[in-house]
């Protein structure tokens, strides 16, 4: 395994914890449909690092932070037995470094601050679709306890009339029309998935990518949370290298409909600088849609350079 260090947070880890705060919010927001689709931010990182009921941890390997963790000491109910619990969140670590035990590693730390300082209740929250992240906390030691319920409700409007007449004027003027305009609507849901991606707009790509998304890319697979992270992740560190993309746009495109599915194949030409270089660069996508609730979602996508 490679060398781990376990250490508290500072000020200068915060450019750090701002991605890795994003990257929490990229790998819940398929499991909220509540979030905020622009500007969501989780934390006050700069006040928790300073915070005295505060624990925030940091791991390290080889001088970079590639984990967070925290825990915050809370007044419990007082119809509880215990007076105060830690509440752990921020659990993050790097797609790189994943599969190392890290993770444990930052709760062991926490666990132990807790006890110095005379709390014995451990809690958290967790959706209950993320699979992954129970098997980890049980696997910590952590149990089921409690299912927090929502009903999002709405005031009934008496637009029936008009709904229905809606509905048939689409039936009657569904033609050849309607096939040309959906495939305007796919090519311009391609291009503003691609200027998504590189203005690191996470909640229009969730907002999109179906929940059974697939990526193929130089021979891995990934699926809806992991292509969203990967592409956040290459995108952020192109950015600190001053690599800028200034121009793209759509070339070779086709779209063939299949009723409710889609296969949209195009080349993406972009034109950028390398730090003080230009650069050029053109990729090949090759992608599926499927139209849901009459929402068109991407299901799958593989891209390749073109040499």
């Amino acid at each position: 395994m490679e060398d781990i260090s376990i250490r508290q947070a500072s000020l200068h880890d915060l450019e750090t914890l701002l991605l890795f705060e994003q990257g929490v919010i990229s790998t819940e927001r398929p499991f909220d449909p509540t979030l905020k689709q622009k500007d969501t931010r989780y934390y006050d990182l700069e006040a928790m690092i300073a915070a005295p009921h505060i624990e925030l941890l940091v791991a390290e390997s080889g001088g970079r932070v590639v984990a967070s963790g925290y825990a915050r000491i809370e007044e419990a109910k007082p119809y509880l037995q215990h007076t105060q619990h830690a509440y752990l969140g921020f659990m993050y670590v790097d797609p790189a470094y994943r599969g190392k035990g890290i993770n444990k590693m930052i709760m062991d730390a926490l666990k132990n601050w807790s006890l110095s300082n005379n709390i014995t209740e451990l809690r958290l929250d967790v959706y209950t679709e993320n699979a992954a992240a129970i098997k980890a906390y049980e696997k910590f030691g952590f149990v089921k306890h409690m299912v927090e319920m929502r009903k999002p409700i709405k005031k009934m409007q008496p637009l029936l009339f008009y709904m229905l007449l809606f509905f048939l004027l689409a039936c009657k003027n569904r033609s050849y029309t309607d096939k040309v305009d959906e495939k305007s609507e796919l090519l311009s849901l391609e291009y503003k998935w691609l200027e998504a991606e590189f203005s690191l707009d996470t909640a229009y790509l969730s907002s999109i990518i179906d929940s059974s998304f697939i990526a193929v890319s130089e021979g891995k697979i990934h699926n809806k949370q992991e292509d969203i992270l990967d592409m956040y992740t290459n995108i952020s560190q192109r950015i600190k290298d001053s690599i800028f993309i200034d121009s793209f746009k759509l070339e070779n495109t086709l779209v063939n409909l299949y009723g409710n599915t889609a296969v949209v194949t195009f080349v993406v030409h972009t034109n950028g600088s390398n730090k003080t270089m230009p650069t050029e660069r053109w990729t090949r996508f090759y992608d599926v849609w499927v139209k849901r609730d009459g929402k068109w979602k991407a299901v799958a996508s593989q891209g390749s350079k073109v040499e």
